[in-house]
């Protein structure tokens, strides 16, 4: 599948928009930003967090942004730059130059689910059924959008890309590639998140409590996520335990009456709320 259509710029002609120190090769050419993990040919990562700092080793990018501490622990192409991120997304911006898209569906897309009013659908479009589309997304030109995907308010799907049957894209995410079916992808550029165990649980929990927590990742350092995943993961436990007292006190002739079996009173509302 096609990756995102935008600018194609040299290392050099970054850093002349940019600022920023060029080490290595600086006629490199850069079509694309991704993660250390998934970057490929053409494509620049970058290093902001630690503890991604052994993916520098194995990363296939053409090119990394980091922070001059790190200059040299990597023979790739570089721009050395005080803040790294801040410099990725300045980078994002100038390979993918804000387009006129107008809000609605175009006269050339099709679509088989609502689209809100304030979403910008760009021309050949194609969205397929049970599709969810949250407020003030943008899709690119040439789009394919699968059955039952979900896309989360302020997304954007930047050239044509197919997001596969399933799929999640979290608010405020930027999808660069094609999204196979079921993944569930975060962040700018978006990165797709694990489908452990744990992970699954607690979707599981938050769907019961009336509310989607596809959008928090596990590796985030958001506080309000790791809070979030704190108190998922004890609800989950909490039903486990008591489930097993229940079980027990019901194979022991103690009956349960209806209050202690009653779920607790909760606004999924206010959760969502919240948490968006």
């Amino acid at each position: 599948m096609p990756a995102a259509a935008g600018v194609v710029l040299s290392l050099a002609e970054i850093a002349a928009h940019l600022g920023g120190d060029v080490l290595g090769d600086a006629a490199t050419k850069i079509n694309q930003v991704a993660t250390l993990a998934s970057a490929g040919e053409g494509e620049i990562g970058f290093l902001a967090n630690l503890k991604y700092r052994v993916q520098l080793q194995s990363t296939a990018a053409a090119a990394v942004i980091l922070a001059p501490a790190f200059a040299d622990e990597v023979s790739l192409p570089r721009i050395v730059t005080a803040n790294p991120y801040a410099y990725y997304a300045r980078v994002a911006a100038l390979l993918y130059p804000a387009t006129s898209i107008a809000r609605g569906l175009h006269p050339s897309a099709s679509s088989a689910s609502s689209v809100p009013e304030s979403a910008a659908i760009g021309p050949q479009v194609s969205i397929g059924s049970d599709v969810q589309i949250g407020e003030n997304v943008v899709l690119h030109a040439g789009c394919v959008i699968g059955d039952g995907v979900v896309i989360g308010a302020g997304a954007k799907v930047l050239g044509p890309i197919t997001i596969s049957a399933g799929a999640k894209v979290g608010s405020n995410a930027v999808v660069t590639k094609p999204l196979p079916a079921g993944a569930t992808a975060v962040g700018n550029p978006a990165r797709i998140l694990d489908n452990s165990e744990q992970s699954k649980e607690r979707e599981t929990q938050a769907e019961k409590m009336g509310f989607s927590a596809y959008a928090i990742g596990r590796d985030q350092d958001d506080p309000l996520a790791k809070a979030i995943h704190g108190l998922l993961d004890h609800a989950a436990e909490t039903d486990r335990r008591f489930a097993s007292l229940i079980k027990e006190l019901d194979a022991q002739g103690v009956k349960c009456d209806s209050e202690v079996l009653a779920a607790d009173s909760f606004d999924p509302k206010y959760l969502s709320k919240i948490v968006d």
